[in-house]
């Protein structure tokens, strides 16, 4: 199919007088939606051939080629797991081909320039995002690698069944999504036999005002089988240097140590130090809006904060790695009947070594550190309950002597 011919059409959808989208989800997309977890949640491992057209205001701009493999591994890892992604983006308007390949294996992030013959390293948590998430990207279907798959499309208030299509010669029932955000719809092509995603199209607005379409098709999609661990390092190549990138990681933070002070602004402009809080118990959630498992420990979270509040115990819920810029994670927190405090927490991320999110550290009267841990389970938020508990009788302790 030419690429004009993919361009997403204004949806048939009902919308209400001040032209903001009305709620509206047939049957059969949900039916569809459903299906599309169920077969993406199954999924450990997955290679597929990707190819990406990217248009703006109509012309076609760009397009990427490639190869993707991944496996999952952690949900609490800001990738979700492993990850290797090679091939060759293309500017229409120069025909310039730029060649790439960037792997993830869990710790450290590696991508070739092949431009200057050098192997870019560097910790993920350090500016192994960036690194990882340039060019290429556009390759990835991070639903595959995500804990709950579809979140967005399934929570989106216009969802409907488009009918089926052939893509790459399967058969798929079609998806059409609009989004809360303005400017903001989708196309997934579902296969009627797998259920899993063969192309996926997105219309947005760009941050510069700019209408683009992104179309993502997947070719040789081949699920839960081996992969051997050896694709997710790049070796170095004959010819090339290697140069460690990013910034350098801060002294380990362990448990008994002081923990690093801070200063932040609340989004009413309310100062918080958490040296104003040296004699009390504090309690630090590290979290991101997309994150699933950091959504799930809101509610106790809530609980933790109503029940200690009066006791002596200060719960701080710290934003931080939020993938979309226009994410507001106060809102965020407040639409859902939250009250704690959120503030933004990108810059204590790396003092605290935070990796998997959400992560949790418990700073005790004395301002060290007396617990720490990340991922969500109600085993691990009573650990974290029995240390605060721990705290708090050392505080009744002293007092009473």
């Amino acid at each position: 199919m030419a690429p004009t011919t993919l361009v997403l059409g204004a949806l048939a959808l009902t919308s209400s007088a001040d032209g903001a989208a009305s709620q509206l989800q047939t049957p059969e997309a949900q039916a569809i939606l459903r299906l599309a977890v169920e077969a993406a949640s199954a999924v450990r491992t997955a290679t597929y051939d990707a190819r990406v057209q990217i248009s703006i205001g109509g012309d076609l701009r760009r397009i990427i080629t490639g190869q993707v493999d991944l496996v999952k591994f952690d949900y609490s890892d800001p990738v979700g797991g492993k990850l290797a992604v090679r091939g060759e983006a293309v500017r229409t308007d120069t025909a310039q081909v730029e060649p790439f390949h960037a792997v993830y294996d869990g710790e450290t992030v590696g991508r070739l320039v092949p431009a200057k013959s050098l192997l870019l390293q560097t910790d993920l948590h350090y500016g192994g995002e960036g690194l990882l998430w340039s060019i290429g990207k556009e390759l990835i279907l991070r639903d595959l690698l995500a804990e709950e798959p579809f979140a967005a499309q399934r929570e989106a208030p216009l969802i409907t069944y488009a009918g089926r299509e052939e893509i790459e010669g399967v058969p798929c029932d079609v998806v059409e999504v609009r989004y809360d955000k303005p400017h903001s719809s989708a196309r997934w092509y579902f296969s009627a036999d797998d259920h899993l995603p063969r192309r996926y199209l997105r219309e947005y607005r760009s941050a510069r005002g700019n209408e683009v379409t992104s179309v993502l098709t997947l070719g040789r999609l081949r699920t839960n089988t081996a992969i051997d661990d050896s694709i997710f390092t790049i070796q170095l190549p004959e010819g090339y240097a290697l140069k460690t990138v990013g910034i350098k990681p801060p002294k380990p933070i362990n448990v008994g140590d002081v923990a690093p002070d801070w200063t932040l602004v609340d989004e009413d402009g309310r100062e918080y130090s958490l040296s104003d809080y040296r004699g009390q118990v504090v309690v630090l959630d590290f979290f991101a809006t997309w994150c699933t498992f950091c959504q799930r420990a809101m509610p106790a979270m809530q609980k933790l904060h109503d029940d200690y509040a009066d006791r002596g115990v200060a719960l701080f819920s710290l934003s931080c790695r939020e993938r979309d810029p226009d994410a507001n994670p106060p809102q965020f927190v407040r639409s859902r009947g939250f009250t704690y405090p959120v503030l933004d927490g990108n810059s204590l991320a790396p003092q605290y070594q935070v990796r998997g999110i959400p992560a949790f550290y418990l700073i005790g009267p004395n301002g060290r550190l007396v617990y720490s841990g990340s991922g969500f389970s109600e085993e691990r938020h009573q650990r974290l309950i029995d240390a605060i508990e721990r705290q708090l009788r050392q505080i009744d302790g002293s007092s009473g002597n």
